[in-house]
């Protein structure tokens, strides 16, 4: 396939490198804001890739800071951002995009509505799907200028359309490219399946005057998840799960299980706590595991939480702890019902505007 990878961070690159090495022609877009990092890839157009994947140099067809450039052409576009981007890059994207193309944001924390919103906002009319997954497809890190090591892959990623009416057309396509994919019944219980702002903030708070003291030498995995934290991650995890159960959605394949050392075991397939032990961070307090499984997981969580009368005390408790430690208001900041313009809609109103996947 002709594919655009729009982000050029972790997730990005080792998907563009990983796409490129299975034999699909891949152009790489990176904001020039981010210019000097991205040097060496837009010079030599080649991506070093190693770990738990397809492993080599991958050859690019295009890495460029030209969205349109990028997106020409395009079977399939992978929108690979931290969601406080998705809008931005939904904009730049919007008048380029053309009839036909797939957009899958990887993943998308309801991210879809947002990039669907923007595109009804702008007059874009081009029939174009668009759809998101509940996690990345890997663990990485990148180790330098244009060299990334994936440490951990999913054997199981839930996936929705929005609407959800073409779930089954996309998830045929995205499959050609991740198998692991698998069709959920909308974007919400996609959502809702994304256990990082369960697995992240918790030990990140609990860890605070460690991370700030550490310099830099900090492992999340090997260090902050003890017992008595996982206790209050799966704590947290259940007000997760009482939220899907009030909108009918069966358990998600990414439960957190009672032991602490089984992580992701049905995304993943095996032990993510050693998988995550190779992975170095958070170097700071001011990272994704706060600045955005808070307020763009946490937060619509609450807020989707409150619209079906769901009470949520240790979410809630997190949201303001993380936002004290940041000396932030992250209820403002962050992804709610309010902020994405859905707060008057009723439940029905709301479940009839998602679609299910049958």
């Amino acid at each position: 396939m002709k594919i655009a990878v729009v982000g050029a961070g972790h997730g990005g690159i080792a998907a563009a490198a990983d796409m490129a090495l299975a034999g699909h022609d891949v152009s790489l877009f990176q904001i020039p804001s981010f210019a000097e990092s991205f040097q060496k890839i837009k010079e030599t157009k080649e991506i070093n890739l190693t770990g738990v994947t397809r492993q080599g140099t991958a050859k690019l067809n295009k890495a460029t800071h030209d969205v349109q450039e990028a997106l020409a052409g395009a079977e399939v576009v992978l929108v690979i951002t931290p969601a406080f981007a998705q809008e931005t890059m939904a904009k730049l994207c919007a008048p380029f995009i053309e009839d036909g193309q797939y957009i899958f944001l990887i993943p998308g924390g309801f991210g879809s509505y947002i990039f669907a919103k923007v595109f009804k906002d702008l007059g874009i009319n081009k029939d174009v799907t668009i759809g998101e997954t509940a996690t990345l497809p890997y663990g990485c890190r990148i180790n330098g200028p244009n060299e990334v090591a994936v440490h951990i892959r999913t054997i199981y990623n839930p996936f929705a359309t929005y609407p959800a009416e073409r779930t089954a057309e996309a998830v045929a396509i995205l499959k050609q490219l991740y198998p692991e994919t698998a069709a959920a019944k909308n974007i919400l219980d996609v959502a809702l399946n994304n256990t990082n702002p369960c697995v992240h903030p918790i030990p990140t708070l609990l860890s605070a005057g460690r991370i700030e003291h550490a310099g830099g030498e900090f492992w999340l995995y090997r260090e902050g998840i003890s017992p008595s934290v996982w206790r209050a991650m799966r704590a947290l995890d259940a007000e997760r799960l009482a939220i899907r159960r009030a909108f009918g959605l069966t358990e998600p394949h990414c439960a957190l299980p009672e032991e602490v050392g089984r992580v992701f075991t049905e995304a993943f397939g095996y032990n993510g706590i050693e998988a995550g032990r190779k992975m170095k961070g958070p170097k700071s307090l001011a990272d994704r595991y706060l600045t955005e499984d808070v307020p763009f997981g946490l937060v619509f969580y609450s807020s989707i939480a409150r619209f079906v009368g769901i009470p949520t005390p240790i979410i809630d408790s997190v949201i303001n702890l993380a936002g004290a430690l940041l000396d932030d208001d992250l209820w403002s900041a962050g992804r709610s019902l309010n902020s994405l313009g859905l707060a008057e809609m009723d439940q029905k109103a709301f479940s009839a505007m998602l679609g299910e996947y049958k």
